[in-house]
């Protein structure tokens, strides 16, 4: 009960950045599906790259609006817990976020894949995008989060901002530095 916006965050960080990315890289490319549902899907999420950045991006930051979580907090606490169908939104719009956001980056489809300048600067605006809300996040009004009914510490919500925050900085470090490599090699 000490760190439950670290905890609460720690999730979101674990849908977004290693579970969904997983579960797209765990597709692989089928090519006897050429023209098939799954490639028309994959080329219609990777035709619009930027709403897919939009999206993705868009639904994080809304999960962390102060009144949005409050509200999610006292939700699941109080009687509407046992609305199972309720509880699984913030997760499941999470795990959506984080396909549609890496989708143009490691779809299963090489050829529906953003070019290497193209999927740097993809990664460049997330990353300054994550930076400005876990800033926004550690830097908010001591007592924004959580409100009366769920009172949040200092510690809590400093803590919280960083792990939104380390976490993203390495997985879309990493990655800029793969593309870049490959870049360079000119393997893509």
């Amino acid at each position: 009960s000490k760190f439950v916006f670290t905890s609460h965050m720690a999730g979101h960080v674990t849908l977004l950045l290693i579970t969904a990315p997983f579960s797209v890289l765990a597709m692989r490319e089928r090519p006897e599906a050429k023209g098939g549902l799954a490639f028309g899907l994959s080329r219609w999420l990777s035709a619009m790259p930027w709403l897919n950045w939009m999206v993705g991006i868009g639904i994080l930051w809304v999960w962390q609006v102060p009144s949005v979580f409050n509200t999610l907090m006292t939700w699941d606490t109080g009687f509407h817990r046992h609305l199972h169908l309720l509880s699984f939104l913030p997760s499941g719009s999470l795990l959506l976020a984080g396909i549609l956001l890496c989708w143009p980056l490691a779809g299963p489809y090489q050829s529906h894949r953003l070019s290497a300048p193209e999927a740097l600067l993809y990664l460049s605006t997330a990353w300054v995008a994550i930076t400005l809300l876990s800033s926004l996040v550690e830097f908010a009004t001591p007592g924004l989060y959580g409100g009366a009914a769920l009172p949040i510490n200092h510690h809590d919500q400093i803590f919280a901002g960083l792990i939104l925050w380390v976490p993203a900085c390495l997985v879309y470090f990493g990655s800029a530095i793969y593309l870049l490599r490959e870049w360079m090699s000119g393997e893509l």
